[in-house]
């Protein structure tokens, strides 16, 4: 049987992904068929300012919104090529129980191509 991910978007990380109009129109068509979920940008933002300390001490990057959406709502796999993020995202003091994963596609090329790869890729989005 496959497995089923729900895609998790929420807070600041949200209102940097709908900059682009491409993607809001996916990441719209997701939250609308229950492939995705969208976590209060209240609860993230209290989530990071209660765990500020952690943060301070254990981050690499600058994306700790996208560590605590990541601790609020269970998510435990991240598409990104940041690797400063990356390497936040598997660091157990910052993500556990279970550890974070990383998500890749080729990187570079047109977002509607990664969109394609995202949609067509072995764990779905459902």
């Amino acid at each position: 049987e496959e497995s089923k991910i729900t895609l998790v978007v929420g807070g600041k990380l949200k209102k940097e992904l709908y900059k682009n109009s491409t993607l809001k129109g996916w990441l719209e068509t997701q939250l609308e068929n229950g492939s995705a979920k969208n976590i209060p940008f209240e609860v993230v933002e209290k989530a990071e300012k209660e765990e500020r300390q952690l943060y301070e001490k254990h981050c690499l990057s600058n994306d700790k919104h996208v560590l605590a959406l990541a601790r609020v709502s269970g998510a435990r796999l991240l598409y990104t090529h940041d690797q400063k993020l990356a390497n936040d995202f598997k660091n157990q003091d910052l993500i556990n129980n279970p550890r974070g994963s990383i998500f890749q596609t080729k990187p570079g090329g047109k977002l509607n191509v990664k969109i394609k790869q995202l949609d067509n890729a072995k764990c779905r989005f459902r």
